[in-house]
C-alpha cells in the first residue's frame, strides 16, 4: 500500500471503526437536545459509515474509469476542485443520512420510554396530512 511506504504516514487500521465512532461523535454532540447515553457506535454511525464508504468507493471507480480525462477537458485547472466539491456534497449526504436514522431511532426510543414531547411528537409524525381546503378559491 502506497500509504504504507510514505515514512510517518499514520497505520490506517480499521478505517471502518474509525469512521464509525467518528460519525457517532458528530450525532452525540451536533444536535441540540438533551443529551442521551453515549454509545461508541449508533445505529445511524453505522449507516452513515456504509453510506459514506460506498459513496466515496463508487465515486472513486467512476472518476478514475470514466472522468480522469473528461474532467480535465472540461474544467482544466479547476477539475481537481470540482471533484472534491462534489466529493464533499457526497460525504455530506451520508452525514446527514446517518443523522436522520439516528435522530428517529432516538426520537422512537424516547416514545417507547414515556416522554411526553417525544411522544406528541410520534402522534404528529403518524396522522396523515390534513387535506387542502377547497372552498377557498386561489387568487
Amino acid at each position: 500500500m502506497i500509504l504504507r511506504a510514505l515514512p510517518g504516514a499514520p497505520p490506517f487500521r480499521h478505517p471502518f471503526r474509525r469512521l464509525a465512532a467518528l460519525f457517532s461523535c458528530y450525532y452525540f454532540f451536533g444536535p441540540n437536545r438533551e443529551t442521551p447515553k453515549w454509545q461508541w457506535v449508533s445505529v445511524g454511525g453505522l449507516a452513515g459509515t456504509v453510506v459514506f464508504l460506498a459513496a466515496s468507493l463508487g465515486f472513486s471507480f467512476c472518476i478514475s474509469a470514466f472522468g480522469s480525462s473528461s474532467y480535465s477537458k472540461t474544467y482544466g485547472a479547476l477539475a481537481g476542485v470540482v471533484i472534491l466539491i462534489f466529493w464533499l456534497y457526497l460525504a455530506g449526504i451520508a452525514i446527514l443520512a446517518g443523522g436522520e436514522i439516528n435522530a428517529e431511532a432516538e426520537r422512537q426510543a424516547a416514545a417507547q420510554a414515556g416522554h411526553p414531547g417525544a411522544q406528541q411528537s410520534a402522534r404528529t409524525v403518524e396522522q396523515p396530512a390534513a387535506a387542502p381546503d377547497s372552498s377557498r378559491a386561489p387568487g
